[in-house]
């Protein structure tokens, strides 16, 4: 659960955004401004399904393994 006292947020990373980053077409500041203009608030069906998961998965984490 969100302790924030924030509306949980959401993010999307579409497949062209990804190919563009990718293959070099953008940098990586032009990938996350990108990015982060996919943000807003996460509807109450998302917010129950990842607090689902969650409790299923003992809340994990997940981790990139190739950003080391």
């Amino acid at each position: 659960m969100n302790n924030t006292g924030a509306r949980p947020k959401t993010l999307i990373v579409n497949t062209s955004l990804a190919r563009e980053y990718y293959t070099g077409q953008i940098n990586a500041v032009e990938f996350t401004e990108e990015y982060w203009k996919t943000e807003r608030n996460m509807t109450a069906d998302e917010i129950e399904f990842v607090y689902n998961m969650d409790m299923r998965t003992g809340n994990q984490t997940l981790h990139n393994a190739t950003a080391d």
